[in-house]
């Protein structure tokens, strides 16, 4: 069974496994506690903790508890009177894919989001590396580089080199994560030109070159497929919804097939790469969201679950590309999907479900249909099976 780490619905930390018998609390600090990511290793789990209100306003921290003695350690606290970057979200956690390193995006008194990072094991508070609003990460996977989109700007950080962010060709305002290829030092992001032109661009930072993948008109996101093989895209977003019109597969030497005609929140690519999931509208409906599946080499779609997502998990969706670093919805198997809300279709529009309705569902992608494993607002895979 593969253990899962959730907020429950009092906003304390818990771990419990895919069967969600025998939870176990955390005893975190604080009030509350909220957005459990754990390391690559699976040893640990950082979360942050506040003491008022939904943004703070109060005492806020990260905490880093290691699984394998029980304790736990403050490895960065808010300057006082500081909010959270979000409403219900006081940082953002994004660790190095070696395991040595936590990238954290926190706010400022002065309002400014500022990228952080700890090296685990070492004393000290983490270091301040970038600052810039919005701003959203990603680490290399040799976790050599951490590159940055700052408002229009990106910027990388080479940890092996000097530690001042070199600024890198192309700026948009039409994105919001920059990724890397699992494979080598190739970067992706999204460049801006005219008439709300974008670009999407693999830029290679060890010998310096660009190419431009395949353009489109206005906003998009994607994320590459774990093999480094190709990436998908989503585009045309449907006025002030944040749905986009479908997915496009994409291969590295630029020829683009569209696999999905739905309207897209969000998607994640399954560990083997043959399938996306993707959350769509229910079908009439307004109130309610479902999933559907993709087969990447077909295009044949199905549906999953209806489901009125959480606060939280309605923040990973609509900024699936950052958070699809750190909070990925499948299974490491392949198997399932966990999310957070309340089951059902919807069709007139609802408030989202409170902590009293929300649950903390895995759904089996093949067979067996969703099971409701605790009562919480957000929950999140061991990387260990």
């Amino acid at each position: 069974m593969t253990e899962i780490a959730y907020i429950n619905e009092s906003m304390k930390a818990f771990l419990t496994n895919d069967s969600g018998k025998s939870p176990v609390p955390l005893n975190g600090p604080g009030d509350a506690q909220s957005w459990p990511t754990w390391s690559p290793n699976g040893r640990y789990v950082v979360y942050s903790a506040f003491s008022s209100g939904m943004n703070g306003h109060g005492r806020i921290g990260v905490y880093l508890h290691d699984l394998s003695s029980g304790d736990t350690e403050r490895i960065f606290a808010n300057e006082p009177g500081s909010d959270g970057i979000a409403r219900r979200t006081p940082h953002y956690v994004l660790w190095s894919p070696n395991g040595k390193m936590i990238s954290l995006v926190v706010r400022s008194k002065a309002e400014d989001l500022s990228g952080l990072v700890y090296r685990v094991g070492e004393q000290g508070p983490p270091k301040l590396v970038h600052d810039g609003f919005p701003l959203f990460s990603s680490w290399s996977r040799n976790s050599r580089f951490l590159l940055f989109h700052a408002g229009a700007e990106h910027y990388l950080v080479d940890f092996e080199g000097e530690s001042t962010p070199r600024r890198m060709p192309g700026d948009s305002r039409l994105y919001m994560t920059p990724s890397w290829s699992p494979r080598g030092a190739v970067m992706g992001l999204l460049s801006e030109g005219k008439e709300y032109r974008s670009s999407l661009m693999l830029v290679d930072v060890e010998n310096l070159s660009a190419q431009t993948l395949v353009e489109f008109n206005g906003n998009g996101a994607f994320v590459w497929s774990p093999d480094g093989e190709s990436v998908a895209l989503t585009r045309e977003p449907q006025g002030e919804s944040r749905f986009y019109s479908g997915i496009w597969h994409v291969t590295l030497d630029g020829v683009e097939r569209k696999i999905v005609n739905d309207m897209v929140l969000a998607f994640f690519w399954s560990p083997s790469g043959k399938h996306i999931a993707y959350v769509t509208t229910s079908e009439g409906a307004e109130g309610s969201v479902r999933w559907g599946l993709v087969d990447v080499e077909s295009g044949e779609s199905r549906y999953l679950s209806d489901f009125r997502p959480t606060e939280e998990q309605l923040s990973v969706f609509m900024f699936f590309d950052q958070y699809v670093q750190s909070h990925s919805p499948w299974s490491p198997d392949g198997s399932a999907l966990i999310y957070s809300g309340a089951l059902g279709y919807t069709k007139g529009r609802d408030p989202l479900p409170g902590q009293d309705d929300a649950r903390v569902i895995v759904e089996n992608v093949t067979a067996g249909g969703p099971t409701e494993v605790a009562r919480g607002i957000l929950g999140t895979w061991s990387p260990k099976t």
